[in-house]
C-alpha cells in the first residue's frame, strides 16, 4: 500500500480535476481529505465529517486558493472562520466540541489553514508477492504513483 499525503496544490491549466472520472479514480485509488489546522508546525486538528463530494471539497479549496482566502488566521477572527467552514459544510456541527477542547480551550494566537487530500492504493498480498518474486514490485509501485499524479494533474 502506498499514500501520497500532502497540501492541496493548484492542478496546471489544461489538467483540471474535471478532465477525468473521479468516481472511477476513487474505485482504482482511495481518495480522502485531509483538511486539517495547525500551529507553527504542529498539527492540532483533522476534519473528517465533511458532507461534502470530494469534487466539491476540490472545487472549494481551489476556489478558496484562486481569491487568496487560504491564510493563517487570527485568534479574533478564528469563530466566524469556523462558522464560516460549518456554513459550506467544510466540518459540521459534531466538530464543535473537538474544535472547543483541542483550539478554544488554548491560547493559540493563529492557525494555519491547511487543505489536502490523500491518495491510497492497495495491493493484495497474493499480487504483491508475485511482483515482488518477479522483481517488478518497484517498477509496478513507480507505474502506480506516476499513474496517480498524471489524473490530478502532475507533481
Amino acid at each position: 500500500m502506498f499514500g501520497v499525503f500532502g497540501p492541496l496544490f493548484i492542478l496546471p491549466k489544461g489538467k483540471q480535476h474535471g478532465s477525468f472520472s473521479i468516481s472511477l479514480f476513487t474505485q482504482l485509488y482511495g481518495l480522502n481529505y485531509n483538511f486539517h489546522v495547525s500551529y507553527r508546525s504542529r498539527n492540532l486538528l483533522w476534519f473528517k465529517n465533511s458532507p461534502l463530494t470530494f469534487e466539491k471539497y476540490i472545487d472549494f479549496w481551489l476556489t478558496q486558493y484562486r481569491e487568496k482566502k487560504i491564510k493563517q488566521i487570527k485568534r479574533k477572527d478564528f469563530n466566524n472562520y469556523f462558522k464560516f467552514l460549518e456554513n459550506n459544510n467544510l466540518i459540521s456541527k459534531e466538530d464543535q466540541d473537538r474544535i472547543d477542547e483541542e483550539i478554544f480551550s488554548k491560547r493559540y494566537d493563529r492557525l494555519n489553514i491547511c487543505p489536502g487530500f490523500t491518495i491510497k492504493f492497495s495491493w493484495d498480498g497474493q499480487t504483491a508477492i508475485e511482483l515482488d518474486r518477479e522483481n517488478k514490485f518497484e517498477q509496478d509501485f513507480y507505474e502506480k504513483l506516476t499513474e496517480a499524479f498524471d489524473a490530478i494533474g502532475g507533481l
